[in-house]
């Protein structure tokens, strides 16, 4: 997240220090993702970044923001290189298991489909003896059945609409979280996001965080 804030600053031109700084950053949180090899991570960095240059660029009309697409590709290259070193030649693509989860969830979802099987990871597994599913939507699907999953996403959608009224850029650190929760579990809990919500909500400028 925090590197695709500082992509969006470099787009926007939003910054107050030496661009060799913000550019040495985006060096220093290529490494980080790839330190802990990331798959989550590099698709939601990828897919936000995309995005960001499409929505400048297309919507408004900010032709600068396809002077970093060279940067991102590069670093794009070299993370999936790494990575795959890292994992012994393992394919990116592998769903490690969360195909197969996803369809046990779905399956489970039909027996508790209007209000799901309740909160909690324990109380998850003990009905289900399954961990939880690797995506958000799936997982709040089968815990809160479809009343509470239509309720989640009025509040989803209220989140975005008002951080895109704001026209920061916390708005796409909130859209690389929700990216990222496709494919991990359990991210309602998380006390990052609560704080990213936070910023997105009240301040406009990441370099002045008077909200």
């Amino acid at each position: 997240t925090a590197m695709v804030v500082v992509v969006a600053l470099i787009i926007k031109r939003k910054i107050k220090y030496n661009r060799v700084f913000w550019y040495g950053l985006l060096i220093i949180y290529t490494f980080a993702i790839i330190a802990v090899n990331a798959r989550t991570g590099i698709f939601a960095f990828a897919v936000s970044v995309g995005i960001i240059i499409f929505y400048e660029s297309i919507v408004v009309h900010n032709i600068r923001a396809l002077l970093i697409v060279p940067v991102m590709l590069f670093i794009g290259i070299m993370m999936i290189s790494i990575t795959l070193q890292n994992r012994g030649g393992q394919n990116l693509l592998d769903s490690s298991g969360r195909i197969e989860g996803y369809r046990i969830a779905l399956d489970i979802f039909k027996d508790y489909f209007w209000v799901g099987t309740g909160f909690g990871i324990q109380n998850y597994s003990a009905i289900t003896h399954m961990a939880i599913p690797h995506n958000l939507f799936i997982q709040y699907l089968v815990q809160f059945g479809i009343v509470g999953f239509i309720a989640l996403l009025v509040v989803i959608v209220d989140i975005f609409h008002k951080t895109l009224k704001k026209r920061g850029v916390y708005i796409w650190a909130l859209l690389t979280i929700f990216l990222g929760a496709m494919l991990i579990p359990d991210i309602l809990s998380s006390h990052y996001l609560i704080v990213i919500l936070i910023l997105a909500l009240c301040c406009e400028d990441p370099i002045n965080l008077v909200c």
